[in-house]
């Protein structure tokens, strides 16, 4: 049941999509016929053959005669207005007439029609009389118009909106009057846009000649690294003696993203004439430099690094505050020091103390830093206590932190001790230059020295590398710095074994003094 609703509603879908087609497809053709009037330039004996356009070259003082045939393929009667008219270009270039007989000041005021009106039969044509007189005084060069025809009905209101349509057809017409040609054009306002990832060259043309121009560009793009790319006869339209354009020129490849730029047009516009006929090419070069900035990912990207420091801001303040509620005492990192024991010494867990001060693995301790050893937290009357010159040491960014190799270590003089704070002195320990710390856990830590590998650490654990790997988190490819601190396991003896000499790595590979002695001796029962 359900699938034959689904059949019905996809019929009927179909049904409405082709009658919709169907109806626009009639309008169409109904638009045609009813409107299917047509303006050609009649064969006669002063000017026989099949033409277009009316064409002619004359001299001032010159009346012209010629007929113009005018056809209605309507299946009705039609009564026709006919005109002739100056010619006008569009903003970008497109050839078309003025709009009424008023604002003729050229060719159209030469010109004269036997009738302006006719009534043609259905499916009918007619002939009138055209005489084009050149004025004694008429200037140089090329003047264009057109021979213009629409239905008398044209221009009535249609429908509620009250729309007026005119539909006129035309046939151009193009008059030379011989002498001295000049062909002159001059190129303002370069400039370029980007619009939808399409690159676009802008210009602006004034024909300051006495023809019509037609000019075409070659274009070449360079860029800081080259060439770009090259694009040849790119048009740009008609531009009547006097007339002038804004021609866009789109980029046919794709638009380039960044950098400065270099693009060299060279126009032409002297191949060929407004009847088609080859004269001398003329041209004119024109460089344009540019740059492509992408304003708003810079903007974007600007506005992520402010964010980041805005983020690292808070994070600083929200650990100074954290600071200031825990007790603290400061510890000087001496030569051999390792980060075990001097928790061992203090009695803080070792992660406790890495975490408190940012520390990373793996934990590479410099002589002279500063760590913070927390034991406790402030209580209220000791927060209170603080004075203002200790709360300014811990939050005075240039005494607070400081960062090295990815790690926030205290620098000396950040955070004020508070009283009681234990100072550490020479001697207080017996911990040796790299001193072993033992933990809970059944390891122990060893210094690696210049040349020393994960090999030579298993060997003398006598455990395998993959044991020394999985202990201390190592990552490929497994590199050893000096001075740094690796944790190995604790061999635990049973009363059966005999006294062993654990096996050793070289003596110039690990410091004797960090793991008690190359050699060391087996406890028995």
């Amino acid at each position: 049941m359900g699938k034959t609703k689904i059949l019905k509603a996809y019929i009927l879908v179909i049904t409405i999509v082709v009658g919709l087609v169907i109806s626009m497809v009639s309008t169409a053709v109904l638009a045609v016929s009813g409107g299917s009037i047509s303006v050609f330039p009649a064969d006669n004996k002063e000017h026989p053959g099949t033409r277009s356009w009316f064409v002619y070259e004359a001299d001032p003082g010159t009346v012209i005669k010629d007929k113009v045939e005018i056809f209605n393929q309507d299946d009705q009667a039609t009564t026709v207005n006919v005109a002739v008219l100056d010619g006008a270009t569009t903003n970008d270039g497109g050839y078309t007439l003025v709009g009424a007989i008023d604002q003729n000041k050229d060719i159209g005021t030469w010109a004269q029609l036997s009738k302006t009106q006719v009534t043609l039969p259905a499916k009918s044509k007619t002939t009138i009389d055209l005489t084009i007189t050149v004025p004694e005084n008429a200037d140089v060069g090329s003047h264009a118009g057109g021979v213009v025809a629409w239905r008398s009905t044209d221009g009535e209101p249609r429908g509620d909106a009250q729309l007026k349509v005119i539909t006129r057809v035309a046939a151009r017409l193009y008059l030379t009057v011989p002498g001295d040609i000049i062909r002159k054009l001059d190129i303002s306002n370069v400039r370029h846009t980007i619009t939808k990832g399409v690159l676009y060259f802008h210009m602006t043309f004034h024909n300051g000649g006495n023809v019509t121009l037609t000019p075409e560009a070659d274009l070449s793009l360079k860029g800081i690294l080259g060439n770009v790319g090259k694009q040849d006869r790119s048009q740009f339209g008609m531009i009547l003696r006097g007339g002038t354009i804004n021609a866009r020129i789109p980029w046919q490849k794709k638009a380039p993203k960044f950098g400065r730029f270099v693009v060299d047009f060279r126009v032409h516009y002297g191949e060929k004439d407004f009847k088609n006929e080859y004269v001398k090419d003329e041209y004119q070069d024109v460089r344009y430099v540019f740059w492509i900035i992408p304003w708003m990912t810079i903007l974007w990207g600007a506005m992520g690094i402010l964010l980041l420091l805005f983020i690292r801001k808070f994070w600083v303040w929200i650990l100074i505050k954290q600071r200031l509620n825990i007790k603290t005492k400061q510890h000087t990192v001496k030569k051999g020091d390792t980060l075990s024991g001097i928790s061992q010494f203090h009695g803080v867990d070792a992660k406790k103390i890495a975490k408190f001060n940012l520390l990373k693995w793996p934990y590479d301790l410099r002589v002279g830093d500063v760590l913070l050893i927390p034991y406790g937290k402030l209580t209220k009357a000791e927060r209170k206590s603080l004075s203002p010159q200790e709360i300014k040491k811990i939050t005075d960014s240039s005494t607070s932190l400081r960062m090295t190799k990815g790690a926030v270590r205290m620098t000396k003089g950040a955070v004020g001790m508070t009283k009681g704070a234990v100072g550490m002195t020479k001697g207080a320990v017996g911990m040796t230059k790299g001193a072993v710390g033992m933990t809970n856990s059944g390891l122990e830590a060893v210094i690696i020295e210049a040349g020393d590998k994960v090999k030579d650490v298993a060997d003398f654990a006598g455990v395998i590398p993959k044991e020394i790997i999985r202990i201390n988190q190592l990552r490929w490819p497994y590199r050893l710095r000096s001075g740094q601190e690796l944790f190995i396991p604790v061999k635990v003896e049973t009363s059966s074994s005999k006294p062993q000499k654990r096996r050793a790595v070289k003596k110039s590979r690990l410091n004797s003094s960090v793991v008690a002695k190359s050699k060391r001796k087996k406890s028995t029962k």
